[in-house]
């Protein structure tokens, strides 16, 4: 199946299923950035690795580059801003989402035993502070000026 029509199929059930959540800006960006890797990584690849299959690292970084390409329209007219360093984030962050819905899962599936929370919380901990330290940073991200 073509991305752009699994993108449309998962759009359209989304929008049946839960339609508040469809105008929710959390949801427009996690479904952006699922169609930028969809649409975007497979060109970017090619472009950049036109003979072979890029490494774990510069796979992330193109995938990173996917997300944050199809959610930056999101990201100026939401925020204002257009983020330099999320990149750095997502290849700190990334390695950490597997786990971290593994573990989420335990306890939506009822596994609510007190070592899975406190892992759970620290991995969390961790990925929240790691945005925060990249905020912070002063060239993080370019503030658009707002004309409206």
């Amino acid at each position: 199946m073509h991305p752009a029509r699994l993108l449309a199929y998962v759009a359209a059930l989304s929008a049946g299923l839960f339609p508040e959540k469809f105008l929710s800006l959390g949801w427009q960006l996690s479904f952006a950035s699922y169609a930028g890797i969809l649409l975007l990584l497979p060109p970017l690849e090619k472009y950049f690795y036109p003979n072979h299959r890029p490494s774990y690292i510069a796979t992330m970084v193109l995938v990173s580059i996917s997300a944050q390409l199809s959610c930056l329209p999101l990201s100026i007219y939401n925020f204002g801003s257009i983020p330099l360093l999320g990149i750095l984030s997502n290849l700190i962050i990334t390695p950490l989402i597997a786990p971290t819905m593994a573990l989420a899962l335990f306890l939506a599936i009822g596994c609510n035993f007190a070592p899975i929370v406190m892992c759970l919380d620290k991995i969390l901990q961790l990925q929240i502070s790691v945005i925060n330290y990249v905020a912070q940073i002063p060239w993080a991200t370019i503030q658009i000026e707002n004309n409206q």
